[in-house]
């Protein structure tokens, strides 16, 4: 019998979907404002897509994958933002005395 969602072993559907819940408790305790951080995730994931032989499982991974490279580049994008701030806060500010 297959997934009716996925179509993917029973089997290969439950470890999908505790891996899918590790990676989700794992999301939620790292570091979000680190870009190195996710796009090493997603380098992780496309190596686990290429080796997975299940067509749609290859195709998730490699969302998941796009995903993180997503989360990499607002977490640069917000490191920068906030560097620009930093940055004309101190020229702004005078020093006293």
């Amino acid at each position: 019998m297959r997934c009716r969602w996925f179509g993917i072993s029973p089997r290969l559907h439950k470890l999908l979907l505790v891996w899918l819940l590790k990676l989700l408790s794992n999301f939620l305790k790292q570091p979000v404002a680190d870009p190195q951080h996710w796009l090493y995730r997603a380098k992780q994931m496309r190596r686990l897509a290429a080796d997975t032989p299940e067509p749609k499982t290859h195709r998730m991974m490699l969302s998941v994958a796009e995903a993180y490279d997503k989360r990499a580049k607002h977490a640069q994008e917000k490191s920068e933002a906030t560097t620009t701030i930093a940055a004309k806060t101190m020229i702004a500010a005078k020093p006293l005395g």
